[in-house]
Order: C-alpha cells, then sequence, then structure tokens
C-alpha cells in the first residue's frame, strides 16, 4: 500500500495491481502443486533425493524460468 502511495497510483490502479498479485501466486502454488504430485508419481528418483531434496531442486528450477520469463515480459512491455 505504501509503494502504491508513493508511487501516486490511482485506487484502480492499485485494485489491478493486488488482483493481478493474488492471481498470481495462485498460479504459482497450482504450478507448484501439479509438479509435486508428478514428483510423487515418479519411481526413477533415487532414495537419498525422494521427498524434499527433489522439491527443492525442481523448485530452484521453476524459479529460474519464472525470472527469466518475467526478463522477458518486462522487455515485451517496456
Amino acid at each position: 500500500a505504501l509503494q502504491n502511495a508513493t508511487a501516486g497510483y490511482a485506487f484502480s490502479e492499485t485494485l489491478a495491481a493486488a488482483l493481478g498479485g493474488g492471481a498470481g501466486f495462485i498460479l504459482v502454488l497450482l504450478l507448484f502443486t501439479g509438479m509435486r504430485d508428478r514428483i510423487d508419481k515418479t519411481e526413477g528418483i533415487p532414495a537419498a533425493f525422494r521427498g524434499i531434496p527433489s522439491y527443492l531442486a525442481a523448485a530452484s528450477v521453476l524459479s529460474v524460468v519464472l525470472t527469466a520469463f518475467s526478463g522477458v515480459a518486462t522487455a515485451l512491455f517496456s
């Protein structure tokens, strides 16, 4: 809220940013849930990497992908 107030955004712009942030958060949660489900169903993972280690590795790869997508979207819409 403070960031929107100091930038001088109108109420509609602030509302759009809040709804967009919430929608993005839900999208990422759904991506992580689907990824975790597929990891759990995979049988070729060694015992040492099952569970949290494989979740963390997949989350790190997904974060790199989302960061790259953010850079591409910024370049497209700037």
